[in-house]
């Protein structure tokens, strides 16, 4: 699988109006929770009609990507603990894997090295986290950085979107 439909894979179906969140609500919503050392949304641009029509830019799915320490399998014999990228679901107000899948740098918290290390894993057939949230996709659905908890890692994000622009 190429790396551009690694990425799409990663972007859930709209399928109607109700699953389209303009960004503005998602940074007001996602800056009250704060749940994540990192978050990152892949967003349509408003001007860009090929994959729907969004008054402003938005965000299509309730999903946003999230850095942070986290647990994988909590309680059983698989528990893994260190930083994780997994996904953060606004509708259900809790993480999830993506599509099935999460990146864990175990015995690692994000603040002690854990983070640049996340950042170099792929992720399914993604070169790398750092790819999937700083790079657009198919050049229709762009990653924006939202209120995080560490503006360390978000200052890094910022600076390789800029320069995947």
């Amino acid at each position: 699988m190429n790396f551009l439909v690694a990425l799409l894979l990663t972007i859930p179906a709209v399928t109607n109006a109700a699953d389209v969140f303009p960004v503005a609500k998602v940074e007001e919503f996602i800056g009250k929770k704060m749940p994540c050392d990192l978050a990152v949304a892949h967003v349509i641009r408003a001007e860009d009609k090929r994959y729907m029509d969004c008054k402003t830019d938005c965000l299509p799915g309730d999903r946003v990507y999230c850095v942070s320490n986290g647990v994988v399998g909590q309680g059983s014999i698989k528990e893994k603990k260190g930083c994780l990228l997994n996904g953060y679901y606004m509708n259900k107000d809790r993480m999830g894997t993506l599509n099935g899948m999460y990146v864990i740098v175990e015995g690692k918290a994000c603040e002690s090295g854990g983070f640049e290390e996340l950042m170099s894993r792929p992720y399914g057939a993604t070169p790398s986290v750092k790819d999937l949230l700083s790079k657009p996709i198919g050049g229709m659905v762009y990653p924006t950085v939202l209120p995080s908890k560490n503006s360390k890692f978000s200052d890094y994000i910022k600076k390789e979107i800029q320069k995947n622009k």
